[in-house]
């Protein structure tokens, strides 16, 4: 993330910061520890919803291809801890990414 720090701006920063926790995520399932995993998925998934919200929509396809990944291993993770639902705790999580996301776009002035 160093180089990413120095090289992107702030909003592609988040797109790395997406990708990051989502391959720290697999790492987590891997050794079956679900709610680290689950922690990274969601951090993950707000960020690549919120992100597809400002593109157009052939970009939008990507992220909704990956965000639909996404679910499906935040639905291994709920089962690995038998956890009914993760509606909530997304909320939870993108109240707290959602604004800087959005400051984020504004300032780059993504299109």
């Amino acid at each position: 993330m160093k180089v990413s720090e120095e090289c992107l701006d702030s909003f592609a920063k988040f797109e790395t910061a997406a990708y990051i926790d989502g391959m720290k995520a697999s790492y987590h399932m891997e050794k079956e520890n679900w709610q680290e995993a689950l922690d990274l998925l969601m951090n993950s998934k707000v960020i690549y919803s919120k992100i597809c919200s400002f593109k157009d929509s052939l970009e939008a396809v990507i992220y909704q291809e990956r965000i639909s990944q996404l679910d499906t291993f935040i639905r291994l993770c709920c089962a690995g801890l038998t956890i009914k639902t993760s509606s909530t705790f997304e909320e939870k999580v993108a109240a707290r990414i959602d604004p800087t996301i959005v400051k984020a776009h504004n300032d780059t002035k993504q299109e």
